[in-house]
């Protein structure tokens, strides 16, 4: 009964799962695995799905305040 609450109640995948990770001062490297049940992929093409660059950006954007103290507001990118 426990596994079909969870199955109800599970919010939908969006964040990579974290294989691996480095840090080396202000450079940190991750290598991830991506979800097939990523919720980002809906509605972008169901037969060669792809993830959204924003998608992307948000989460270097994550990845850098929690793993290197990156402060300040994000403004854009050039």
């Amino acid at each position: 009964m426990e596994d079909l609450t969870a199955l109800f109640n599970s919010e939908p995948a969006r964040w990579p799962e974290v294989i691996s990770q480095t840090q080396d001062g202000q450079i940190a490297e991750l290598t991830c695995r991506i979800p097939a049940e990523l919720v980002y992929f809906d509605g972008h093409f169901e037969h060669h799905p792809i993830l959204p660059g924003i998608t992307q950006v948000h989460w270097a954007e994550r990845f850098g305040r929690d793993l290197l103290a990156v402060k300040g507001r994000f403004c854009g990118l050039r």
